[in-house]
């Protein structure tokens, strides 16, 4: 095979194959996936031994404040980020460079929204470079709800409870902006799907040791999921 960088980035993925598995697990959904760390670290050395460096150049970055009412009719602030990169994928001889973007939240303060678009845009750059799809955050990966959980038989067009359908503190804008952990915003999903996630909320609201934040955060979801589902009557 030539050595060419594009036969050394193919090289750092046959390295990384199968090693990636997943070591953290989303408590919300339920679901299990690979750390940011663990794909820089990994990924990182991967690339390193071919001789090959990915340096990231973020060229612009937003932050934007949502202000919301909860369901318990306390006002909150939250932090939405976008990061705009162009990856510089080099051996030194050779260079590729690609446009990417990254996408944060956070419910505290507006550089841990920065922070989190960072890690999530550099981490899913690495991933998509090197073909990993193993713990993907996104819907292809959700696992299905268990059998015991799963509601009764209904048609595909299933119709939300009264208490998913409860009158929502917030407005449908401020609904069509909330996204979920792939960056999808939840106006795009469907309402079968919307439903369904209101069992891992709900689940997560009934933990002891969440604490404020979490818990207003849970609500804030369940808010925009019913405001958008009534929209839909």
């Amino acid at each position: 095979m030539t050595d060419t960088l594009v036969s050394k980035i193919a090289a750092a993925a046959i390295d990384v194959g199968g090693k990636l598995g997943t070591d953290k697990r989303n408590q919300e959904q339920r679901y299990d996936y690979v750390s940011a760390d663990k794909i820089l670290s990994v990924c990182g050395q991967a690339l390193f031994t071919q001789g090959v460096v990915v340096a990231p150049e973020i060229v612009e970055q937003t932050v934007n404040p949502v202000e919301y009412v909860n369901s318990r009719g306390a006002t909150g602030k939250r932090y939405d980020c976008a990061v705009s990169y162009v990856f510089h994928v080099s051996d030194g001889e050779q260079t590729q460079s690609y446009k990417w973007v990254g996408m944060g939240s956070d419910y505290s303060v507006p550089d841990k929204a920065l922070y989190k678009a960072i890690t999530t845009g550099h981490k899913y750059f690495l991933m998509k470079l090197l073909c990993i799809g193993a713990g993907n955050e996104d819907a292809e990966h959700e696992e299905e709800p268990k059998e015991e959980v799963r509601p009764a038989r209904q048609p595909v067009t299933r119709q939300a409870t009264t208490e998913e359908l409860e009158p929502a503190a917030m407005s449908l804008e401020s609904a069509s902006e909330v996204l979920n952990s792939a960056g999808e915003k939840y106006i795009t999903l469907d309402s079968e799907k919307l439903s369904m996630m209101t069992i891992g909320i709900n689940k997560g609201l009934e933990k002891k040791d969440i604490t404020q934040e979490q818990r207003d955060e849970y609500n804030y979801k369940l808010d925009a999921i019913r405001t958008i589902l009534a929209s839909r009557q």
